[in-house]
């Protein structure tokens, strides 16, 4: 905890935080969303989407399984 302290008041951490500030300043104000992104976010929603309802439906039908397993005897 110390060490961050010290790193917060270190002149080189200073003056990369004003640059870093500098940067994120001038590429938000040019950067705007493209198509691209746009599918991208989309594409990774449908897989985890899939993801989510395939882990459902596996889990129900194992506990199917299991049931008719135990309660068939």
């Amino acid at each position: 905890m110390a060490g961050d302290v010290f790193d917060v008041f270190w002149k080189a951490n200073q003056k990369n935080v004003k640059l870093l500030l500098e940067e994120v300043k001038t590429s938000v104000s040019v950067r705007r969303s493209k198509t691209g992104d746009w599918l991208f976010f989309s594409f990774m929603i449908v897989i985890l989407l899939t993801v989510l309802v395939g882990s459902i439906f596996i889990t129900l039908s194992l506990l199917s399984w299991l049931t008719h397993w135990i309660f068939a005897k």
